[in-house]
C-alpha cells in the first residue's frame, strides 16, 4: 500500500510546517500547531515501535504467568492449592496474537509479490492468443480474484473519507 501510515503522517507534518505555520498569526495558534506537529511525530514513532514492544511484552507476561502458575503448586501451607491450574486456564483462554511482523518487512514482501504478480499478468496476457481463451481464463481467474479481494480489504481504509470535504470549493 502506498503511501503507508507513517508517510501519510509525515506528509501532514510537512504541510503544516511548510504551508500553515508561516501563515499563522498569534502565539496561541502557533503553539497549537506546534503541539499538533509534536503529537503527529509521536504517533509516527509509535507506529514503528508499538507493535514490537507489545509483542515482546505479551511474550514476557505469558512466560512470567506460566512460571508463577508452576510455582503456585509448590507453595507451603496450601494457600494457593489449585490456583496454578486456574491461572493456566485463564492464560490459555487469552488468544495469542502471534509473532509481530514489522510493517517494513511486510511492505517489502508485498512490493516483491506485487512485482511478480504484475510480471505474470503481463506474461499471461501476452500468451493469450497462443494458449487459447479457456486456458487464459483459467490462469487469469485466480489473479483477478486476489486483486478483487485486495481492493475489498483496502476499501475500508478509504471508504470513511468524506469526499465532499475533500473536493468542496474552498473559495465558494
Amino acid at each position: 500500500m502506498q503511501p503507508n501510515n507513517s508517510e501519510i503522517l509525515r506528509g501532514i507534518v510537512a504541510n503544516l510546517e511548510e504551508l500553515v505555520v508561516p501563515q499563522i498569526e498569534g502565539a496561541h495558534a502557533e503553539s497549537a500547531v506546534q503541539n499538533i506537529v509534536m503529537l503527529l511525530e509521536h504517533v509516527i514513532l509509535r507506529l514503528g515501535a508499538e507493535g514490537k514492544i507489545l509483542a515482546i511484552d505479551n511474550l514476557e507476561k505469558r512466560a512470567v504467568l506460566a512460571e508463577i502458575a508452576e510455582a503456585l503448586g509448590a507453595t507451603p501451607g496450601g494457600e494457593f492449592v489449585g490456583s496454578g491450574t486456574g491461572l493456566l486456564s485463564s492464560l490459555a483462554a487469552i488468544e495469542a496474537a502471534g509473532p509481530y511482523v514489522e510493517m517494513d518487512a511486510l511492505k517489502r514482501e508485498n512490493e516483491s509479490l506485487c512485482g511478480i504478480t504484475n510480471d505474470w499478468i503481463l506474461h499471461i496476457h501476452g500468451a493469450r492468443s497462443r494458449v487459447g481463451e479457456k486456458v487464459f481464463d483459467e490462469l487469469r481467474a485466480p489473479l483477478r480474484a486476489q486483486l478483487r479481494a485486495q481492493m475489498d480489504r483496502e476499501a475500508v481504509l478509504v471508504a470513511p473519507i468524506d469526499r465532499a470535504r475533500i473536493f468542496e470549493d474552498k473559495d465558494a
